[in-house]
């Protein structure tokens, strides 16, 4: 446990964002003030004058047991940042029920989501957002009378994991690759299979006749991109058409970079119809927190 940070100055207040996803829990904090190098110390990454102070993936072990996720960061957070009040907020799939319990904001994903696209990325007429169970599409148009941009329609798949960052485990696991490897190993398939990108069932009912004929593992892996984005665009869209520019989002799409390039390809989208943002696993949880009003103390 990190040692506890002078307060400082008593008019010092500090932005906390937690977002309770289906895989993952991150803590995103804020001091909005040029002091935060002094009150943190062991802080995984700086963005746009935001910190993160403590991410977890604990796969199944975290499904189960997201309150103690939650009770744990927080009690991280009181030990690093002893006696200064907050401003505090729940978000994610997971956080809604928790944020009741705490008597806390909650901000819905998708909200801050199109929100955070509305307001950094005027230009952008669609984005696409892949998490760890579920997938998002987000449709914009820009409001003449409001001068802004507005959302035209939004679609979601959550009732299964085709097509997200599980599916991709799922394939990495089938083919014996370590999921941080696995956006190397498509990068180097030349030929594309037909692999099912609604579930990792039928996924794996496609691929291992690929693997008793000898298809090669990059081949294979380059093919569940394609999956991916094929079940994404044809499963969400609906008919819709995905206007460019696009903005790609969510830890799946962050660091699969070859995934982006297969969207691209589906889409004929250009360089200049592509939108990446910096830190695209966590926008919209900096939005959310930039926008906090509620103090709270912990």
């Amino acid at each position: 446990m990190p040692n506890r940070c002078d307060a400082g100055s008593s008019s010092l207040r500090i932005g906390c964002l937690v977002d309770l996803g289906e895989s993952a829990c991150s803590q995103l904090v804020n001091d909005n003030g040029p002091r935060w190098h002094q009150l943190a110390e062991k802080v995984a990454s700086k963005m746009d004058g935001l910190m993160i102070v403590a991410t977890m993936d604990s796969g199944a072990e975290y499904h189960a047991q997201q309150a103690n996720c939650l009770k744990s960061l927080l009690a991280e957070l009181d030990q690093r940042f002893e006696g200064i009040p907050m401003r505090a907020a729940l978000c994610g799939s997971g956080g809604a029920a928790l944020a009741e319990a705490l008597d806390l904001p909650y901000v819905q994903e998708v909200v801050a989501n199109s929100l955070a696209v509305g307001a950094n990325y005027p230009t952008a007429r669609t984005a696409i957002e892949l998490g760890g169970q579920d997938a998002k599409m987000i449709f914009f148009k820009f409001d003449n009378e409001a001068n802004c941009l507005s959302v035209a329609d939004m679609r979601m798949n959550g009732s299964c994991a085709g097509g997200t960052g599980a599916f991709i485990d799922e394939i990495a696991t089938l083919l014996k690759v370590p999921t941080e490897q696995f956006n190397d190993l498509a990068q180097q398939g030349k030929a594309v299979h037909n692999v099912s990108g609604r579930c990792g069932v039928y996924a794996k009912t496609d691929i291992q006749p690929l693997l008793n004929q000898g298809v090669p593992k990059a081949d294979i892996a380059l093919s569940s991109f394609h999956a991916i984005a094929k079940q994404t665009i044809g499963g969400l869209a609906q008919g819709l058409e995905i206007e460019a520019p696009v903005v790609f989002e969510g830890g799946p799409l962050t660091f699969n970079p070859r995934l982006i390039a297969v969207f691209a390809e589906r889409l004929e989208l250009g360089r200049k119809d592509i939108i990446i943002p910096d830190h695209p696993e966590t926008r919209r949880q900096l939005f959310a927190l930039s926008n906090l009003s509620d103090c709270h103390s912990f």
